[in-house]
């Protein structure tokens, strides 16, 4: 089993937001915007929280379990 970002991918690409706007609004440091895009790497609970507030939905809606 494998965490993926695929669901945060298609909400910033349907919203035309980019990694560099999440960086600057959420103030992330660029390897953290790299592990969601690649999905490789350990991203915190506090950043999936961040995000889950900054668009508005749920958890479900930004990572994948499968």
């Amino acid at each position: 089993m494998t965490i993926t970002y695929a669901p945060l991918r298609k909400i910033l690409t349907e919203r035309g937001i980019s990694y560099y706007q999440l960086r600057l609004d959420l103030g992330l440091h660029s390897r953290t915007t790299q592990r969601l895009k690649n999905d490789t790497g350990y991203v915190t609970l506090e950043t999936i929280d961040l995000l889950c507030e900054y668009l508005n939905v749920p958890i479900e809606r930004i990572i994948e379990y499968k």
